[in-house]
């Protein structure tokens, strides 16, 4: 792709977030394109439960990826896998200047919604202090204390 690609709009990411700022966008009439580098639909693709996604109460990370994707591209927003390398903004033109792994775009504006990479959070039984089970936490910044069973699992502070 040696082609330069204009945008309205260019949305780095193509999880929940950026896929509904891709739905917005495209209401707003801006051309739009979405690049993700990994897999459509971000974290919460592999996730097998979800309770409290908005309008969608249990359901699975697949079924909310899939309907914001069709919701998004059946508005016309393209989906592009693509690793960006670079943003940087042509103080010239007053666009931002995206390289990517797949070409140059060019845009208006840009929404940066990179999502997050999942960490180990290690779980302890109070009662026999033993490791009980890894999780992986879809906010890393949220604490929190699980009941599971009878025991009280709190967040260990030790790394595994």
């Amino acid at each position: 792709m040696a082609d330069v690609i204009t945008k309205d709009l260019v949305i780095v990411g193509g999880g929940p977030a950026g896929l509904s700022a891709a739905i917005y966008a495209k209401r707003a009439l801006l051309d739009t394109v979405v690049l993700e580098k990994q897999a459509v639909g971000g974290q919460v693709i592999t996730t097998t439960e979800v309770e409290n996604y908005p309008g969608m109460p249990n359901t699975d990370g697949f079924t909310i990826t899939d309907t914001l994707q069709k919701q998004a591209t059946d508005l016309g927003a393209e989906i592009v896998m693509a690793n960006v390398l670079s943003i940087v903004k042509d103080p010239e033109t007053n666009l931002f200047v995206m390289e990517t792994s797949e070409g140059t775009y060019h845009a208006k504006a840009v929404i940066v919604s990179g999502g997050a990479n999942p960490r180990h959070a290690g779980f302890y039984q109070r009662r026999e202090s033993s490791l009980a089970r890894v999780f992986l936490t879809a906010l890393p910044a949220m604490e929190c204390s699980i009941a599971v069973s009878r025991y009280l699992l709190s967040a260990a502070a030790t790394p595994l």
